[in-house]
């Protein structure tokens, strides 16, 4: 079957995203041009309108599928109206409120799609589940005030509370409010999940850690579910925004499939199914691996892929005891021991079920784990042959009491660094075999990606997430494992049914999908989603010349090194740009800059600890001008920068260690540059390193106003 053409603009960059999208809905959607954002002056001709949406981030990446004029009207009893000739007029009054006016438009756009494709009774209903989620997100009590304000009071109820009635939407009055007939239908399908918003989708099938909460709507980790161009973006070793791009291509996807479900009746579950297929499939290419070498499970994080992993090593021994050795475990990520000892590493499960954090995933007895420390207690870096000879002298001291080996190999921690080394892990795969498993956890993926799938075909699992370098949305893992290991899946379907609180077997490509038990759940849309955005940014990547991402990294290094050296506030430690790679030439690995912040205590200076981190790294994502009158206006217009860094990570022993925020680039700030065109990527890179420079500034300000912050 021949696959469609999705025309998405005339630049190379638009070009190479098309290709990516037609690769993964092929079997889904036919060929769809999208309109170009030049064209939005004829579809919004009010330019106080036109200038509203596009100070909405969500709104302003969707703006190229927006199929239908708009304009401002004086309304008083309707959310908006469908006119003759495609015109939507949507009420003025919402013009100075762009959240909220971006909610009405999309919910109209919504409503109008549906009634095109649809049933009158099935479209409200969707639309009406749409609307639900959309206010849900309005981050503000005055927007949420404004829209009820907006909507007719028959409607209030549809907007918040989650449950709809539909034999409600076949009043008359409904009828009428949204121009279609008597209603002598019967609903054709229910609400799906692609019948929610975007956003719900993208922090849909996850942990508490995707929970969005406040009048800003970021989560934990300070990111919101939809772009955030106004911010400054450092923080690709913690989580990322989803990008404009990203934002767009996952709402054509959810329209798609969508469509695919209304128009040609197809399934849920086997729209699941074809997305699953091409998103491994795409996995697979990117790490140059074939369907014969490797399968993949798509799993909600990389925590999750590390659990994924226990069970998948557990499946491999009938009587055998199994051991782990877990190098660097605060360098990896807070939940990653829990998971390894095959434990629940939050209250609430990817699949969502209410568990208990610490406890055991299934009925089987928990894994030993034995940490390797990367570091000293001080937070000096070890060198790698003390690291190895304590990953040996483990690995025996478990072989002697006749138990496996699950070893774990760091390929770029949360500072940057790796071990053990390949030569050395593949001379112990030699010394022990059978009895040795090795996971290459590369959740950073700061490493070249032909690097990985080489690990696969030496037999070893290789755990990725597309949601660090790669800059997709939080949170996407993935587990790869050599097709030598398949004689592992009847046993692993059985260790998967006794735990439907971990996952499903529909999260993994044939042939272990195949294995799936009949009536069993299917895991949802959400951590596929995310994985688009990061799947782009990947192909992006890929398609770079390799001299000019050097030469990115290398001017920006440069100048940001010299200005962090000259701080007074900041304080290096010897990795990332300041360190020289053993054997290791690619600058993927040296993109994390880990350093301490200094500030003032009466008439001494001392370093943040984890605390004062945290709260340095919050104050840094907000706008702070409130907190700190009496600036001068230069001073006011730095803290007002929302400048989102990589989170704290607390290095070596409580009393003795340090605590370090690190700056750190992406693969979507290779991309930036290198896809703005030749006559502007010098410009751009400009950009990028005086944001850099204004996040530093900031920082300083914040450091130097420490007590007075604190006081507060």
């Amino acid at each position: 079957m021949s696959k469609p053409k999705v025309k998405l603009g005339k630049s190379l960059k638009a070009k190479i995203l098309a290709q990516l999208y037609a690769d993964l809905v092929h079997e889904i959607a036919p060929a769809q041009d999208l309109r170009s954002l030049s064209d939005l002056e004829a579809l919004v001709p009010h330019g106080h309108l036109r200038l509203a949406l596009l100070s909405n981030p969500a709104m302003a990446a969707l703006l190229p599928l927006l199929d239908v004029k708009v304009v401002p009207a004086e309304l008083e009893d309707a959310p908006f109206r469908m006119l003759e000739n495609g015109i939507l007029s949507v009420p003025s009054a919402a013009i100075l409120d762009p959240t909220t006016l971006a909610f009405l438009l999309r919910w109209a756009v919504e409503l109008k799609r549906l009634l095109g494709m649809a049933e009158p009774a099935t479209a409200v209903a969707k639309a009406q589940h749409f609307a639900f989620g959309l206010y849900s997100l309005l981050p503000s009590e005055a927007s949420r005030q404004l829209a009820l304000d907006l909507v007719p009071q028959q409607l209030h109820n549809h907007l918040t509370t989650p449950a709809v009635d539909l034999r409600d939407l076949n009043t008359p009055y409904i009828q009428s409010l949204f121009g279609y007939g008597s209603a002598d239908h019967h609903l054709q399908a229910a609400v799906w999940e692609c019948d929610s918003p975007l956003e719900r989708i993208l922090t849909g099938g996850g942990d508490s850690r995707l929970l969005v909460t406040g009048d800003n709507n970021l989560n934990r980790y300070g990111v919101p579910p939809y772009p955030r161009p106004h911010a400054v973006h450092f923080s690709s070793s913690t989580a990322s925004a989803i990008s404009d791009h990203g934002f767009l291509l996952c709402e054509k996807l959810r329209l798609d499939l969508q469509a695919a479900q209304i128009d040609r009746g197809l399934q849920p579950a086997d729209l699941r199914e074809l997305l699953l297929a091409n998103v491994t499939a795409e996995l697979r290419r990117s790490l140059a691996l074939s369907a014969q070498e490797a399968d993949v499970c798509v799993s909600p994080s990389g925590t999750d892929a590390e659990l994924m992993t226990v069970l998948f090593a557990v499946a491999g021994r009938s009587q055998q005891g199994l051991e782990a050795i877990l190098v660097a475990p605060d360098e990896s990520g807070r939940g990653v021991k829990l998971a390894a000892a095959g434990s629940y590493f939050d209250d609430l499960s990817a699949t969502g079920y209410v568990v208990k954090k610490g406890q055991q995933a299934t009925e089987l007895p928990p894994l030993t784990v034995h940490d390797v420390p990367i570091r000293d207690a001080s937070g000096k870096r070890l060198s790698r042959q003390t690291i190895e000879m304590e990953i040996a002298a483990r690995s025996a001291e478990i072989h002697s009491r006749g138990n496996a080996i699950l070893l774990h190999m760091l390929l770029s921690s949360k500072t940057g660094l790796s071990a053990p080394s390949t030569d050395f892990v593949t001379e112990l795969a030699m010394t022990y075999g059978q009895d040795l498993d090795v996971v290459v956890d590369a959740c950073q993926m700061r490493v070249p990606a032909q690097d990985l799938g080489a690990a696969v075909r030496r037999g070893w699992m290789v755990q990725v997430s597309g949601s660090k370098f790669l800059t997709g949305p939080p949170f996407s893992g993935a587990l790869l494992t050599p097709a030598s290991m398949r004689k592992r899946s009847e046993r692993l379907s059985k260790i998967m049914a006794s735990a439907p609180a971990v996952g499903h077997m529909s999260d993994w490509s044939a042939p272990f999908a195949t294995t799936e038990v009949a009536g069993a759940a299917t895991s949802g849309l959400g951590p596929l989603f995310r994985w688009i955005p990061a799947l782009a940014e990947a192909r992006l990547f890929e398609n770079l010349e390799v001299s000019l991402k050097a030469r990115c990294f290398e001017t920006f290094r440069d100048i940001i090194a010299k200005r962090i050296a000259q701080s007074a506030f900041l304080k290096p430690i010897d990795e990332g740009w300041f360190f020289d790679a053993e054997q290791d030439s690619s600058f993927m690995k040296n993109t994390i800059l880990s350093f301490q912040v200094v500030v003032p205590v009466g008439h001494m200076k001392q370093a943040l600890n984890e605390d004062g981190c945290r709260k340095i790294f919050e104050w840094l994502n907000a706008d702070m001008s409130d907190r700190l009158p009496g600036l001068s206006p230069r001073e006011k217009s730095l803290v007002s920068i929302e400048a989102h860094l990589g989170q704290p990570v607390a290095l070596g022993s409580h009393d003795d260690g340090i605590c370090v925020l690190r700056m750190v680039l992406g693969a979507r700030f290779f991309n930036f540059v290198g896809y703005c065109g030749v006559e502007s990527d010098h410009a751009a890179l400009h950009a990028e390193i005086e944001d850099a420079k204004r996040a530093i500034a900031k920082l300083e300000i914040l450091a130097a106003n420490w007590q007075r912050l604190e006081a507060n």
